[in-house]
């Protein structure tokens, strides 16, 4: 599939021609409705297996997989249009999600096929590795319900932009019946039936914390027990259960949040047996393997820390931030996957801008994990 240069934006990996064609193109819908539950099956993910208790209670709301009837879908954006030019609201898993949907144009007027079969999308709301492994690959989980199971031939629809890892991934992930096939940013697709699978790091309780946001890490015990030993077997390698490995991952190539002072930390880290790593030149597999051996993890706020999916219960995390401001993501998810975590703020006003590590103090938290014996999951 022919690729094209990706115009560099924070936040934004679209192609020029994307840019272009998101700007120029007409809107496709006409305003929102929420879906439709009297004329729509909808199924609960609480009858895949395995089932265990969340560690967390505001996990514990109810996830529905929603099969929705004559609509148009975009694959790399998840939003969905009825055949009136309605986008349905609450397939968007979070308001912010929806509204800047709108504000970016949410439904051009792209090309738009047609497929019979019962189709499916992971969705790619954001495009780093973070999102795709906690946001998108996760929905692939929705696939083994029973009801779905039964149906013949199920199509899954992926954006072009996962990388070829992450697709052979997912890929691996579906059950025998789904069919998974890429395409380009610049497509929707008509369905005569349309499987929503919902986004399972989403709050999905009112009494959710207000911290915890969308988007937030906090995914369920059943589908981290379900992920977990099937990345491990996709990756060729087994569960370490005496993981030693102590890694730090660099940030100095990426556009934002990077260490000012990178060689001193680098330097103190060495002599505590740490070793350093670039993400970006490792392929998944590697990453899998890598954090399936490590007991220490050092590193900025960043998507490879979304990596300590693949961590053994027990091991610690010492997580760098540029600014004061605190973010949840891997709070939560160190929380639910039995990791001890600590998270060491910086002096930026800017919580994505660039931060001189306070050295003595980060020995102080190295010091204080590398003691722990417990953690209580409390964020």
């Amino acid at each position: 599939m022919k690729r094209y240069r990706v115009l560099e934006l924070r936040g934004i990996d679209w192609t020029l021609r994307e840019l272009i064609a998101g700007t120029i193109k007409k809107q496709d819908y006409v305003g929102l409705i929420n879906a439709n539950p009297k004329s729509w099956k909808s199924l609960d993910l609480n009858e895949i297996e395995p089932q265990v208790e969340n560690i967390m209670e505001w996990q514990g709301g109810k996830i529905s997989v929603v099969i929705a009837k004559e609509v148009v879908f975009w694959p790399a954006n998840g939003g969905v249009r009825n055949k009136s030019g309605f986008l349905i609201a609450d397939f968007f898993h979070s308001a912010s999600k929806l509204q800047t949907a709108i504000t970016h144009r949410s439904f051009p007027r792209y090309r738009t096929i047609s497929i019979d079969t019962p189709c499916a999308t992971v969705g790619n709301p954001n495009r780093n590795f973070y999102h795709r492994m906690v946001d998108s690959i996760p929905r692939v989980f929705c696939l083994w319900h029973p009801a779905l199971l039964e149906i013949e031939s199920v199509t899954l629809i992926v954006d072009q932009r996962f990388s070829p890892d992450e697709l052979d991934l997912i890929k691996f992930l579906v059950p025998p019946n789904v069919k998974t096939v890429c395409v380009p940013y610049c497509l929707q697709v008509a369905a005569k039936n349309y499987i929503h699978l919902p986004t399972l790091s989403s709050r999905r309780t009112d009494d959710t914390p207000a911290w915890a946001g969308d988007s937030a890490g906090y995914l369920p015990q059943s589908y981290l027990m379900w992920f977990r030993p099937r990345a491990l077997k996709w990756a060729e390698c087994r569960q370490n259960s005496n993981p030693q490995r102590k890694i730090f991952i660099s940030r100095s190539r990426a556009r934002i949040r990077r260490m000012k002072n990178e060689k001193q930390v680098v330097s103190i880290l060495k002599r505590r047996g740490f070793q350093e790593v670039y993400l970006e030149e490792i392929s998944l597999r590697q990453q899998i393997a890598l954090f399936n051996d490590a007991k220490c993890v050092v590193g900025q706020h960043g998507a490879g820390l979304a990596n300590i999916i693949h961590m053994q219960s027990g091991g610690t995390v010492c997580e760098i931030m540029s600014s004061p401001h605190k973010l949840q993501h891997y709070s939560l998810l160190a929380a639910n996957l039995g990791l001890v975590h600590e998270q060491m703020p910086g002096d930026c006003a800017d919580k994505n801008g660039d931060v001189k590590v306070n050295l003595s103090k980060m020995e102080s938290i190295l010091d204080n994990l590398c003691s722990a014996k417990s953690f209580n999951g409390s964020p």
